[in-house]
């Protein structure tokens, strides 16, 4: 399930790739930075830029097995199922992560990714046990690098949404148990101020009642 490197990764195709890549990823950095400034000041969570990423990046691997698929599918049925399968996968996933930023949908893209790299790496190792050559590694080709790229890009990208997603999570909950332990003592503050309130007012009347009776002894005792 390999792809030759033709066309323009071919000679100073590729070598230009190799310089323009760390150009490009200096590039993307700068944006990035530029991206989180107007992030903030817009109130928007480095969540929503993680699962947006994550859901570029699943696009782009679902967009390389859309390419690969043909020559595949003229290779084996079964491995061009497997690359239209992938792909609508890729996609769909893709649609999740820009709709709900869940920590589920997260963990969704982790499990996936790590897979795919893990049958590609068993493919480019010791082969795959069926197909039309069980058991042969395949060599590497620039275009399933990409890809393999874009799907590691997923992992990361949400891993760090996942422990951000359960993090806040977790913070929310102990707010909770703190304003909920908040009023608790409130109200037993209230219920035992009402009671001293009650005390103080029934040793009041004993006292006048007292008074009372004193003053009406005072006058029978008066010749």
């Amino acid at each position: 399930m390999s792809v030759a490197a033709s066309g323009p990764f071919d000679g100073h195709g590729l070598h230009t790739l190799t310089i323009a890549g760390p150009m490009a990823a200096i590039a993307l950095v700068a944006v990035a930075a530029d991206l989180r400034a107007w992030s903030r000041r817009r109130g928007i969570g480095i969540d929503s830029w993680l699962m947006g990423a994550a859901a570029a990046m699943s696009v782009g691997a679902a967009t390389v097995h859309v390419v690969v698929c043909p020559e595949h599918l003229r290779e084996a049925a079964l491995y061009g199922a497997f690359f239209v399968t992938a792909a609508v996968l890729q996609l769909g996933w893709a649609v999740l992560a820009v709709r709900h930023r869940a920590a589920w949908v997260a963990a969704t893209g982790v499990a996936g990714n790590v897979a795919a790299i893990a049958l590609w790496a068993v493919t480019r190792t010791v082969g795959l046990p069926v197909g039309p050559e069980p058991g042969v590694a395949e060599r590497v080709g620039v275009l399933d690098v990409i890809a393999t790229a874009y799907e590691l890009g997923v992992v990361v990208a949400c891993s760090w949404a996942l422990l951000r997603l359960r993090r806040a999570s977790e913070e929310a909950a102990a707010e909770t148990g703190i304003r909920s332990g908040q009023g608790s003592l409130v109200g037993r503050w209230d219920g035992g101020a009402d009671e001293g309130n009650e005390i103080f007012a029934v040793n009041d009347t004993r006292s006048h009642a007292g008074a009372g009776r004193a003053a009406v002894e005072l006058l029978v005792r008066q010749p």
